[in-house]
């Protein structure tokens, strides 16, 4: 038992004399810790900067340009509604509809072939 406390009494003197220099290694430890996390935490930023740059921003710029053809395709599909609605009244009124396509060009204007 007396080791015991001869063991104690030897780590309070221990403490006591270097206790400065047990508190100046933990503030540099507590230092080098948030440092790495910071540096971590960087490191994922510029991570997520990057795919941000090199995948989303084509991705974005294929949504733009699928949205224009998009818009171009609906524009293309009115006119062509709006011409075939000319063949069909025109094949009502030649009671023909199989040959009323011959007779309009895709402007609408009439045309013979």
């Amino acid at each position: 038992m007396e080791w015991i406390m001869k063991t104690i009494d030897w780590i309070k003197n221990i403490v006591s004399q270097n206790f400065w220099a047990i508190t100046g290694l933990f503030g540099v430890y507590i230092g080098a810790w948030l440092a790495n996390r910071q540096s971590h935490t960087q490191r994922k930023l510029d991570f997520y900067e990057k795919q941000l740059r090199e995948f989303y921003s084509p991705l974005v710029g294929i949504r733009k340009e699928i949205r224009i053809l998009s818009e171009f395709q609906l524009a293309g599909e009115s006119a062509s509604h709006e011409w075939w609605q000319k063949v069909c009244e025109y094949g009502k009124q030649i009671k023909d509809p199989d040959r009323a396509e011959k007779y309009y060009d895709k402007e609408g204007e009439k045309i013979l072939r």
